[in-house]
């Protein structure tokens, strides 16, 4: 991972509006621009288009499985502070099973989103589980030891996100420290992305998840999604009342995600809830609008207008399939996002870039996708270290 270092200042006065930290910061520092505001960038990749639209980006060494290192992070905001002043913090990826590191963050700064109380009780497997029961919420069984029966389970690791950590888990796989069992379900993988306010929620809309690349390393690494998604009459009623239900009873609040499985029998089967915004709030509503949202739900104001995009929108992640050096002349296409910088050495199974289409019809954004994709692919393919 890339050692810690700030981009200069865009301009001679010292000036901004909000901190932004992730683990890839391009989308919320994006979203900031749109909404008309200044942010500073936190994260662990410092890509050229977080640069661009923040008015400074720290980039810190990462921790182990993509975690921030918290004396590093409480330096890094401590000397923003100090150069911009006291300035709201809006949270996204990297703090998964590091629930204490947002505690710390929210003793010292003005942290947004939903407290590290909900992402303590979300992170906990047997809470997760025994909550959604309570509110008759459908949910996969768990176990911390497999099963020994011939149906399909999958080996989790507690406080993870982003599918990697994920596992099939053929009869007889010991348990292991930290990792638990879900049972499988077949079905249509989905998520679903939404406000939490004071007064419930305001649903943005729904994606179905996408796999462009070969997942033999990692089958259920997050892989993409394509936006617009319509459930019918009686799938939203369930979609609606579950997240109303889970947003009373972890006080989410603000941007959030649902993942779920629509199975052949039309159940929604719930998985997992993120409690900060996720990688498909902008494939469904205006970036600049998602994070006005955000804002307003975090400071207990009015959930503000939620524009449906005109067309259909999708996105992927491209990841190594083995190590890579960005070269210095490389042109990226303009769909193209989280672009690393030039000479930047990239391990395999690490994130390379997004990629994004758009257009009026589902089937020929994937289309669009998977031709830009194999393209990409086949670009990165060149660029072996």
């Amino acid at each position: 991972m890339r050692k810690r270092s700030s981009s200069p200042r865009k301009s001679s006065v010292a000036a901004a509006d909000l901190i932004v930290v992730a683990r890839s910061a391009r989308q919320l520092a994006s979203a900031a621009c749109a909404a008309g505001l200044r942010p500073v960038a936190i994260d662990l990749f410092g890509d050229d288009d977080t640069r661009a639209c923040a008015e400074r980006t720290v980039v810190l060494e990462a921790a182990p499985d993509l975690r921030f290192p918290p004396a590093a992070l409480q330096a890094a905001l401590a000397g923003i502070q100090a150069e911009f002043g006291a300035l709201p913090l809006v949270w996204g990826s990297g703090f998964e099973g590091d629930a204490g590191l947002l505690r710390a963050l929210e003793a010292t700064f003005d942290v947004l989103g939903s407290p590290a109380a909900a992402r303590v009780a979300i992170a906990d497997p047997e809470t997760f589980a025994t909550t959604l029961a309570a509110l008759g919420i459908e949910h996969p069984p768990i176990a911390r030891e497999r099963p020994d029966d011939s149906g399909r389970w999958l080996s989790k690791q507690q406080g993870a996100a982003g599918g990697a950590h994920v596992r099939e888990a053929a009869p007889g796989t010991r348990p292991v420290a930290g990792r638990y069992f879900q049972r499988h379900v077949a079905g249509r993988s989905l998520s679903a992305a939404f406000v939490a306010t004071r007064d419930g929620a305001t649903l943005l809309g729904c994606s179905e998840h996408l796999r462009p690349q070969p997942e033999d390393a990692a089958p259920f690494r997050y892989g993409g999604a394509l936006g617009g998604v319509v459930l019918d009459g009686t799938s939203e009623v369930q979609l609606a009342a579950a997240i109303h239900g889970m947003c009373r009873a972890f006080g989410l609040v603000g941007l959030c995600g649902i993942d779920f499985i629509l199975d052949d029998a039309g159940r929604l089967v719930f998985l997992e809830v993120n409690p900060r915004p996720t990688a498909t709030f902008d494939l469904l509503t205006e970036p600049g609008a998602a994070l006005r949202a955000h804002l307003a739900a975090c400071r207990g104001l009015p959930c503000p207008p939620l524009p449906v995009p005109p067309e259909v929108r999708g996105h992927a992640v491209l990841y190594a399939e083995h190590p890579i050096r960005i070269p210095k002349d490389i042109d990226w296409p303009p769909w193209v996002s989280d672009r690393p910088r030039a000479g930047t050495p990239i391990p395999t199974g690490a994130p390379v870039c997004s990629l994004a289409a758009r257009g009026t019809e589902a089937r020929t954004v994937r289309h669009l996708l998977l031709e830009r994709f194999t393209s990409l692919h086949r670009t990165m393919h060149a660029f072996k270290a």
